[in-house]
């Protein structure tokens, strides 16, 4: 590959990547001193090189600086000058593969005349610029191509193909029609690289309608990637803007739903599959603890063809079922599963006696839950399909509905349980690029911050957490938790209760109580009594049945006696962390007949500041702290015994107070996060991530 090539190539990359001409220039600069010595300071430049590769922030730090300093001649210390291009941030050590694979896929887009366009070609021609590692080479390009502060963008092997890439295009052009804005570009190629997985299994053509809720705007949302039969849009009740985002669109479970136009007079009920992508949160449950995610009703005889993905009477105490009524006639055609709450629901009934359930989420691979083999009574009426709800037939009106936030949703004809699996895998992969690849991960939680009410946060607060992210995520302490809360002051309670990054759990966080925007201090969540957040986590998953769990929180004040966090499933086994002045920590994890607490009763703990509360075995428990006048250290040790653990999935998971609303903490808090067991050295990282972010934030630091 000649220069000219490589300048092509960059002079391509620009237009897609939305970077300032600086920007490019310093890569530029950068890339043709390693490749060919060009001025300006090559012999400075080619020693850096090595900072891509090596572990070391503050190697990587003065690299940055000097690229800034040369090709926009900013000044001061190489953090500021830093500062003064938000937009440039080091690779995070330890993703570099992923940014290869990146790298090659971006590069394969530019139709540059001579330039190679498979990944073996490009890194062949890579070896031959340089006799340095072609690692750097293309995590020097990789400046063009990605966000910044969040996780890299693995993309898919390949290309949507052109048939695939055309039929998205006429799908985004149908959302102007409708009156949207146009979708982005990731979201055009994510549809197109769905229709080629959809294809590929062989149920593209099966489908009567597939919506994808993509979070570009309402109406992109409404308009159906798949239109075989129905409306294009969908009729809208009462969904607005700020119920989309980027997991998809949210339910209120009283009023609002979406009518597809799908007439139970056009599909065949005996051949017919329902499927539904849903947000694997716990949620507030709709009218008689139903959520009816899909479906049409007979008002005459009272039944229902339609598909719920959690209830509260199926399933024992609070651990709730799914089903799928094809049509429910006396329970005939009903297939239940029990103890179950998927992400993934579809009803599938292939034959007037053949109905199955399958069901799929992060913690069980796609499975057959139940069958039925009776043959209910059908029924054919002139009444379409509704999502998020069902409809009646007589009034044509919804009478059910559901709060739940829905990724995607479809009907189709019937699907064998490959087929299924291969739709859920498709749905999945759609739904992680749309996720994935638009923002930073601090721009989506600002984005998200907005649409839960929120002002918009300032952008030095969105490069403080995209920072903070960088970091743990450079240490590979993401993917151990499940929710981030940073208590981000500035856009009043939304900024408090959304979180800012979440595996799994509610967002926003609900709010139960009086919280109001004077809670939300410069210092995080201000407690107060009667009130509490809850997290969306419950018992059982969050902790890994109490074998693998860490809780951590930043209280920036002195600690106010009551209970941060509390679930309790009987009197003698408890699950909490309680607090009492002036000086004893508690962590039960869970306690259960004089097993499984740690009690601290020490000086360290008379000053605010960090603890990370782990069990890492059923044997196991440990409570790590730190502050400003002591050093991260383990404060705490429960080695020996084996607590009785909390049965099944007892409550969302709170904070700042417990889940029967008898002890509040009315104290500061802010930091809290939900996750795997950190070991000591972790801990001791993420406390110090901790704290620069809250100097960060403006506030003080305990």
């Amino acid at each position: 590959m000649t220069k000219d090539q490589i300048s092509a190539i960059m002079a391509r990359a620009a237009c897609l990547c939305g970077y300032t001409k600086s920007q490019h220039l310093g890569t530029q600069a950068y890339l043709m001193a390693i490749i060919g010595g060009i001025d300006p300071s090559a012999s400075s430049l080619v020693p850096l090189s090595a900072c891509f590769l090596c572990g070391s922030k503050q190697t990587q730090d003065l690299a940055l600086a000097f690229i800034i300093q040369e090709t926009t001649g900013a000044t001061g210390t190489p953090q500021q000058i830093i500062a003064s291009e938000p937009c440039i941030q080091c690779i995070p050590p330890g993703s570099y593969e992923a940014f290869k694979t990146a790298a090659l896929w971006q590069i394969a887009l530019n139709d540059v005349p001579g330039a190679p366009t498979t990944p073996a070609e490009i890194l062949d021609d890579a070896g031959e610029l340089t006799t340095l590692e072609p690692d750097i080479i293309i995590s020097v390009l990789i400046f063009v191509h990605h966000e910044v502060g969040g996780s890299p963008i693995v993309p898919p092997a390949g290309e949507p193909t052109a048939e695939s890439m055309a039929q998205a295009q006429a799908w985004s052009a149908q959302v102007v029609v409708n009156g949207g804005a146009a979708p982005s570009v990731n979201t055009v190629r994510a549809v197109a690289f769905l229709y080629d997985d959809l294809k590929a299994a062989g149920t593209f053509g099966k489908f009567h309608t597939l919506a994808i809720f993509v979070p570009d705007n309402l109406t992109a949302a409404r308009t159906p990637v798949i239109s075989n039969s129905g409306d294009n849009p969908y009729t809208n009740n009462g969904f607005v803007g700020a119920d989309l985002n980027t997991y998809g669109l949210k339910g209120d479970g009283t009023s609002k739903s979406l009518d597809t136009g799908v007439s139970l007079n056009v599909v065949n009920p005996t051949d017919l599959s329902m499927v539904a992508l849903v947000d694997d949160a716990p949620i507030l449950f709709g009218p008689g603890g139903v959520n009816l995610d899909m479906g049409v009703r007979d008002q005459t005889s009272s039944d229902s063809i339609q598909l719920c993905a959690a209830n509260q009477t199926i399933g024992t105490g609070s651990y709730y079922g799914c089903f799928a009524d094809m049509p429910v006639d006396a329970l005939a055609g009903r297939a239940a599963a029990a103890n179950v709450m998927p992400a993934y629901i579809c009803g599938s009934r292939s034959a007037a006696n053949l109905q199955k359930l399958f069901i799929a989420n992060k913690w069980n691979p796609h499975f057959e839950a139940a069958s039925n083999s009776n043959t209910p009574t059908q029924f054919t009426v002139d009444v379409t399909f509704t999502f998020f709800g069902r409809k009646t037939s007589v009034t044509d009106l919804v009478d059910m509905w559901s709060p739940r936030r829905m990724k995607a949703a479809g009907l189709a004809t019937s699907f064998t349980i490959t087929e299924s699996s291969a739709v859920y895998d498709a749905l999945l992969a759609c739904r992680q690029r749309l996720e994935d690849g638009v923002t930073t991960y601090a721009q989506d939680w600002a984005i998200r911050v907005q649409k839960n009410g929120g002002s918009a946060p300032s952008a030095a607060t969105v490069t403080a957490l995209n920072t903070f992210m960088s970091t743990i995520e450079t240490a590979g302490l993401l993917p151990k938790f499940d929710t981030i809360n940073a208590m981000v002051p500035g856009s009043g309670i939304a900024g408090i209760q959304t979180p800012l990054f979440r595996r799994w759990g509610m967002d926003p966080y609900i709010s139960v109580g009086t919280y109001a925007n004077v809670n939300a201090t410069i210092n995080g969540l201000q407690g107060k009594p009667a009130s509490r957040l809850d997290s969306g986590l419950v018992y059982g998953t969050a902790t890994r049945l109490g074998q693998n769990t860490g809780i951590t929180l930043y209280l920036p004040a002195p600690m106010v006696g009551a209970a941060f966090t509390h679930i309790c499933s009987s009197s003698a086994t408890q699950y909490q962390i309680l607090f009492q002045a002036p000086n004893t920590f508690i962590w039960d994890s869970p306690f259960n007949a004089g097993t499984g607490r740690i009690l601290v009763n020490s000086a360290i703990l008379a000053t605010p500041g960090y603890y990370h509360c782990m069990r890492d075995s059923n044997v196991n428990a440990n409570l790590y702290v730190a502050n400003s006048v002591k050093a991260h250290q383990l404060a705490g040790n429960q080695p020996t015994a084996t607590p009785a653990l909390l049965a099944g999935d007892t409550a969302l998971f709170p904070i700042m107070g417990d889940a029967g609303n008898v002890s509040f903490y009315e104290g500061l808090c802010s930091f809290f996060a939900v996750g795997q067991a950190l070991t000591l050295a972790e801990s001791a990282t993420l406390y110090n991530a901790v704290q620069a972010l809250r100097v960060s934030l403006g506030g003080g630091f305990a």
